[in-house]
């Protein structure tokens, strides 16, 4: 099983040598403070965004050389290809708040009880993130470096993501607000009032509805602030029909992106070939042909060649393995 969200996929990728270099999107990232994208499940969002968290936070600045030093985005090459628009000054120096979305457990068919547990599992897992950025400042701050102070007693009063942009912006640093699948929960209600019963259907329609409230209220909270953001889906839907999508670049069909997720027919090899140096041709092409009938054929807006779906494609190797 691949590491998840909040197990660091990125550096644990890194360490297994089977991270397909992206880095190449960093000055897609750096000049955009709104970022939007969608893509199926098991595509490596989430390894994208906790890329970007490395890339970006500033707690996590000793990292730096051993994570990226080898990666494109610093080749001397790269820096050419980009001199106006990649910003190197905004490595490692912002305060990086990850969040994301809890499932939605529908355990009864009150569909206002699903919803008020929904809304407090989201208000915890906030609470918990921004816990988490406040740490991980603190902890890996230099002494010339003044401490990330919240004011504890304005939580039952203010937004915790305003507050604590505001915190980060009085220490001359930006907010990063990393959201992973923001419709998750939404996609499970969805689910829910196409299948099942007739109540089934029409508690998922609510449920649906009352969830979407929720997270576009989190979402124009967290907009509010200016702090930088980026956030990935899986169901277009919302940012066609939600405000705050208005002033989001929706990268979902970006050239810039369109082979970003996703693994190449030269990746896929590289990675088989990397199982056993000494495999024949035979069986490297036998190998090849498995992965092809079943991962292969994805093709993305803008895209130019398919891509292999990547977690699938790394479950099959370790198999091998």
């Amino acid at each position: 099983m691949l590491p998840g969200w909040h197990q660091d996929p990125f550096p644990r990728l890194r360490d297994l040598d089977v991270y397909a270099d992206r880095t190449g999107t960093i000055p897609f990232f750096d000049g955009e403070p709104f970022v939007s994208f969608f893509r199926p499940p098991r595509f490596g969002k989430s390894v994208h965004l906790d890329m970007l968290d490395f890339y970006y936070n500033y707690a996590k600045r000793s990292m730096f050389a051993e994570l990226f030093g080898d990666l494109e985005v610093c080749t001397a090459s790269f820096a050419e290809r980009h001199p106006r628009s990649h910003q190197p000054s905004l490595r490692s120096s912002m305060v990086v708040l990850k969040i994301s979305m809890p499932l939605l457990l529908p355990v009864c068919d009150d569909a206002t009880a699903i919803i008020n547990d929904f809304k407090a599992a989201l208000r915890a897992e906030v609470m918990t993130g921004v816990e988490r950025a406040v740490i991980e400042y603190n902890s890996n701050r230099t002494i010339d470096d003044p401490p990330l102070e919240l004011d504890l007693a304005l939580l039952d009063k203010r937004d915790p993501v305003e507050l604590l942009n505001d915190t980060v912006a009085s220490l001359g640093r930006e907010l990063l607000v990393l959201i992973d699948e923001f419709d998750r929960a939404m996609v499970a209600a969805y689910r829910l009032s196409e299948t099942g019963t007739e109540d089934d259907r029409a508690v998922g329609e609510t449920v649906y509805k009352g969830v979407g409230l929720v997270v576009s209220s989190l979402l124009h909270s967290v907009k509010a602030t200016n702090a930088r953001l980026v956030i990935t889906g899986i169901f277009p839907v919302p940012a066609k029909e939600w405000s705050v999508f208005n002033y989001a670049t929706n990268a979902t069909h970006c050239k810039e992106l369109a082979h970003t997720f996703g693994f190449s027919v030269k990746e896929v090899r590289e990675l088989m070939e990397a199982i056993d140096p000494k495999l024949s041709s035979e069986d490297l092409e036998a190998v090849m042909a498995t992965v092809q009938l079943h991962y292969n054929g994805y093709r993305f807006s803008n895209a130019t060649y398919p891509v292999y779906n990547p977690q699938m494609v790394l479950n099959f190797r370790k198999e091998l393995v």
